[in-house]
């Protein structure tokens, strides 16, 4: 008889990821970015939270932080469309702010 092994980082991660999860809708977001970087900790790969903790960043006003998150949910999962998406938007708009307007 064979036995499946349960591979222990799909769940060691996940009470951090809901807990920053509903950190983060409460707006507290420096103690999601804790709970979402200790998801990072134990389980290196996790798609979840490094995009978690760039949406988390972006809500902190933090763009340069929320690139990195999402370039390395990229890296982990090549063409993950929200990631993209989110990457692209913060470059473009952070790009927008530091352009000098002309009119000015």
């Amino acid at each position: 008889q064979t036995i499946a092994v349960i591979d222990d980082t799909d769940y060691v991660n996940e009470p951090y990821l809901s807990r920053g999860l509903a950190l983060r809708a409460q707006k507290e977001y420096d103690h999601a970015l804790i709970d979402f970087s200790a998801a990072i900790k134990a389980d290196s790969s996790s798609v979840e939270g490094y995009f978690d903790r760039g949406l988390t960043y972006q809500d902190k006003q933090d763009p340069a932080n929320a690139i990195v998150d999402f370039t390395k949910v990229l890296k982990l999962e090549p063409g993950h469309p929200q990631a993209q998406m989110m990457r692209d938007y913060i470059t473009k708009n952070s790009a927008a702010r530091s352009t000098p307007d002309p009119i000015k």
